[in-house]
């Protein structure tokens, strides 16, 4: 298991070697002030995707934070596929939907994938059928760390402590978020409900689910 201790450690040496602000850090990583010394203290640790920023400003892996690796260097390389575009293999799997966020050793899954969207910061799979015929099951799926979607949006959410990922809807006084697949419940969620939803990422469609997706599209308006 992952001591948030020894990850706010890592986060303090490289701060220091580098000459960086704390401060600046917790800022551009939207944390407050305590959350270091809260790491150190009481063992809370930060999610996934906000470790994902931390790495980003400080320009090492998110591995070497975890202390999977004692090389803080980002091992990138870039190959082009066929029609030019660039793609990074640095994007961990870090685990299913439901599983999101973990920071549990047993649990991790300890593999890379190649991506050609450079804002993917990480990426989970899916492990269940709710979103079939866009994205299958056991497919990976390329998360964008953003925690604010518009309509029609895929994201991954946390809605009374299960994590989904659904496409959703904004209407004035609720939101809805909706599976592909009809045999799930659409959640229908009041804007004024103590139960807010919390958008945990975005999903970036690669190729191949991106033109599902544009044939179901397609099947509707037929």
């Amino acid at each position: 298991m992952y001591e948030p201790a020894n990850v706010a450690e890592r986060i303090n040496k490289l701060l220091k070697e580098k000459n960086l602000q704390q401060k600046d850090m917790l800022m551009e990583s939207g944390l407050n002030k305590n959350t270091i010394s809260s790491m150190l203290s009481r063992g809370s640790m930060v999610k996934a995707d906000t470790l994902a920023k931390i790495a980003d400003f400080l320009s090492c892996s998110v591995d070497y934070l975890l202390g999977r690796t004692e090389n803080p260097e980002i091992y990138r390389y870039e190959k082009t596929s066929q029609n030019g575009e660039k793609a990074s293999c640095n994007i961990p799997v870090v685990s299913s939907v439901k599983n999101f966020p973990i920071f549990h050793e047993e649990a991790a899954i300890p593999d890379f994938h190649i991506v050609y969207n450079r804002s993917v910061a990480y990426t989970l799979y899916a492990d269940d059928d709710s979103m079939e015929p866009v994205i299958r099951m056991h497919e990976l799926i390329d998360i964008i760390p953003f925690t604010e979607l518009v309509s029609e949006e895929i994201g991954i959410f946390l809605v009374q402590e299960e994590t989904v990922c659904r496409k959703i809807k904004l209407f004035a006084d609720k939101v809805e978020l909706y599976p592909f697949n009809s045999e799930y419940p659409t959640l229908h969620i009041s804007r004024f409900s103590p139960d807010r939803i919390q958008v945990l990422g975005k999903v970036a469609l690669n190729a191949s689910q991106y033109a599902r997706m544009k044939s179901i599209s397609s099947s509707v308006l037929k």
